[in-house]
């Protein structure tokens, strides 16, 4: 019997003359100079090919050239891979042997000092550890060029650098030893992602200005940092690679902190937020950990760290902003719980004065760092920079600040849309932040009905298949990539499928699901984990998103077809016709799933998110008479009273989600309803002392009163109008804040 043929080994794609940034990627480049394809294709800008020395001599006799080439062979380096683990060790041993216990600056002392005792053109190297000295052999200058003006300025230049290196020598003498950059330094920094961003900033400031005519963007709201123009500032997106400012090191940390922080308190208010504030702020029980405290809270602690006896290593604005806006959060937090107390004034001010200060100092870390560490050498994480604006737009959604809201939010998706969904890879950690920002985005969006829709074009927000009326504007009708950088106005229903009448089918594609930050597809993601940190599966979020979709462009036609004609009326009624098959038929299979389900906090906090939905889609879609939504109201009481008694058997301190109480609040008609909705906003408030739910309980308390009014109204003149917190939104200019 023939012996099997051992299997042939592949080649090697490494090319180690490839540019910079393939290098760096781990990619095959093609080596085309001066600018790779692989990176043009990618959309990544190419730092080039490394610097060779070329020895050239002035002979040009056959002789010299041999000389030449000998000589060439002879210096050649090779770079050597330390691939086997045995060779890395050996390389750490003599490493350490060479260098000992010495800091890098007495090596380099003693270098300088090997250099000037060493006899020039005696051929042999001077080095120490990692650290060498070039040496290049000069031929001896002719007398006469000795006393020309450039020489003289070199021979001045050479002896001001001697003094001033002999003065640096001594004050480093002078300097504690604790002072010196030390190898462990050089080991633990913080090497840069490798993620590249698309170069089409134009097109995203002009993205900007659509979403702000088309009502998206409250006016007079700017984008926090990404807005500015690049002439009016330095460092701006368009100018990092010339002027790009250094991350903050020890030298000026202190110097861009204000002087009211103290690290003391910001020590305790970290304990307090992964003890309370995320239990209180968060939409469902936390049975895990939550990525606050897997990435925030621990990127805030190593940010302490680093600007308390870590000093040696360096931060990064969007670090500090994070710091800084989960201090805000926490100071307000124990501010509220500190109220309840007697003789608690003094320490309640001192916590709100605290948050005033660490609030406008995460603003303005995260300003700086979206103008000037989104791109070049010393640009930020990118997980850095996404935790700062969670952070900003979480602290904006719990004290209500909407303006800041809606700006944070925009700005989380242009940053996700430039270096997040850019990446070859996304990892865990970037995608756990992703799910994050959609269940925020999207939450927040539902009960958003603000914009100004008098500019808009109704062609703008039609399916593809309604504009591709011309051969040449098929390709407008093809199924939409799974990356769109424009950024999303929540004016559009779109498909992947090719048939726009039949809903698509099976699973979502993996590069799909990735990018589909706000799950404009209905269809399910196998590696959705919605379910793990909210309880709630991502269907249940695609749902409320192409709801309130669906409710912009109704909104839309009802406000453009006074002076513009809507001939696809029947287009929107199969699309109301469509979704409401599916939000019924997704909340009655929730039911039944939760009748065989143990019984267990989120479990109940589920059922009440199902069925506020139902009462989501009836009121955002159909516009029903409240009457027809009671036994809705009915379940979302219930659901949210097993909620309760569920979390006070397992001494569970977390209120839960407000969205649903919300909903079925405003739609209560009884007394005993309405007296249970305000009682739950009571506790609520008393528990977190957060001003959105302050917000929330008077929206709910002015529906009831124009319901009453309306109701008698009704009685005495037969009007039929039907008032809920959509008309008083608009009347009061409100958003509801409710993720």
């Amino acid at each position: 019997m023939e012996a099997p043929k051992a299997k042939k080994k592949p080649r090697r794609t490494h090319a180690f003359g490839g540019c910079g940034t393939c290098r760096r990627r781990h990619v095959k480049c093609d080596q085309v100079r001066p600018v790779c394809l692989t990176c043009q294709a990618v959309g990544a800008i190419c730092d080039g090919f490394r610097t060779e020395l070329k020895w050239v001599s002035e002979s040009h006799g056959t002789g010299a050239k041999e000389t030449v080439s000998q000589d060439l062979t002879s210096h050649t380096v090779r770079n050597h891979l330390f691939s086997a683990e045995q060779s890395r060790k050996s390389m750490s041993k003599a490493l350490q042997d060479d260098l000992g216990r010495k800091p890098v600056d007495e090596s380099l002392s003693e270098l300088e000092d090997r250099c000037k005792n060493a006899v020039a053109g005696s051929g042999k190297d001077v080095a120490i550890g990692p650290f060498g000295v070039f040496q290049l052999q000069q031929r001896a200058a002719e007398p006469e060029k000795q006393e020309t003006p450039t020489s003289i300025t070199d021979q001045n230049c050479l002896t001001c650098s001697d003094t001033d290196f002999a003065q640096s020598v001594g004050f480093v003498d002078s300097l504690n030893m604790n002072d010196f950059l030390d190898w462990p330094d050089l080991f633990d920094l913080d090497l840069p992602e490798n993620d590249f961003l698309p170069q089409n900033f134009e097109e995203d400031i002009a993205n900007a200005a659509y979403l702000e005519t088309s009502g998206l963007l409250s006016r007079g709201t700017p984008l926090r940092g990404l807005e500015e123009n690049p002439v009016q500032h330095e460092g701006a997106l368009n100018d990092t690679r010339l002027s790009s400012p250094k991350p903050v090191d020890a030298s000026t940390r202190n110097e861009l902190v204000d002087n009211d922080i103290n690290y003391a308190d910001v020590q305790i208010l970290l304990k307090h937020f992964n003890d309370q504030v995320i239990a209180h702020m968060w939409a469902a029980p936390v049975t895990r950990k939550s990525p606050w405290e897997l990435m925030n809270v621990d990127s805030a602690v190593i940010t302490l760290a680093r600007l308390t006896y870590m000093t040696s290593q360096t931060l990064s604005h969007a670090a500090l902003s994070n710091l800084f806006a989960l201090t805000a959060t926490s100071a307000n937090h124990l501010a509220a719980q500190l109220c309840k107390e007697p003789d608690s004034a003094a320490s309640v001010e001192h916590w709100q004065h605290l948050a005033t200060v660490t609030i406008k100092e995460a603003k303005r870390h995260l300003q700086w760092s979206l103008r000037n560490e989104v791109r070049g050498p010393h640009k930020a994480k990118y997980k850095d920079q996404l935790m700062a604006i969670i952070a900003m737009l979480s602290f904006s959604i719990l004290y209500d600040k909407q303006p800041d809201a809606r700006a944070y939010m925009i700005d989380a998706e242009r940053l996700l849309r430039l270096r997040g969904l850019a990446k070859r890879n996304i990892s865990r950690k970037a995608r756990l932040l992703h799910h994050v920002y959609t269940w925020a985005r999207i939450v927040d969006e539902s009960t958003y009905v603000l914009r100004s829709y008098d500019n808009l074009d109704l062609e703008t927000v039609l399916p593809r298949r309604f504009k591709a009326s011309t051969a040449t504007d098929q390709a407008i009708a093809e199924p939409r990539p799974s990356h769109n950088p424009r950024l999303d106005d929540f004016l559009r229903l779109e498909h992947n499928a090719h048939d726009l009448d039949r809903e698509p089918e099976g699973p979502k594609e993996h590069e799909i699901g990735l990018h589909d930050i706000h799950l404009e597809d209905t269809r399910e993601f196998s590696e959705e984990l919605f379910a793990q940190l909210y309880g709630v599966s991502e269907t249940w979020l695609s749902l409320v998103s192409r709801t309130t979709r669906l409710a912009n462009i109704m909104d839309a036609v009802s406000v453009v077809k006074k002076r513009q004609e809507f001939v696809h009326l029947e287009w929107l009624e199969t699309q109301k016709h469509r979704l409401e098959n599916m939000v019924c038929s997704f909340a009655s299979t929730g039911r039944q799933n939760g009748q065989n389900t143990a019984p267990h906090p989120r479990d109940h906090m589920v059922r009440a998110l199902n069925s506020a939905l139902v009462i989501f889609f009836y009121r955002r879609i159909r516009n029903v008479n409240p009457w027809i939504l009671q036994e809705h109201v009915k379940n979302v009481t219930q659901a949210l009273k097993d909620f309760d008694a569920a979390c006070q058997s397992s001494n569970i301190d977390a209120p839960g989600s407000p969205w649903p109480a919300f909903m079925a609040g405003c739609e209560a008609l009884s007394q005993e309803q309405r007296i249970y909705f305000s009682d739950w906003f009571d506790r609520s408030i008393s528990t977190t002392g957060f001003p959105r739910l302050v917000k929330a309980k008077y929206c709910m308390t002015e529906v009831w009163k124009l319901q009453d009014a309306s109701i008698q109204s009704r009685q005495r003149k037969g009007m039929n109008q039907i008032n809920s917190w959509v008309e008083v939104s608009k009347q009061e200019n409100l958003h509801m804040l409710l993720s």
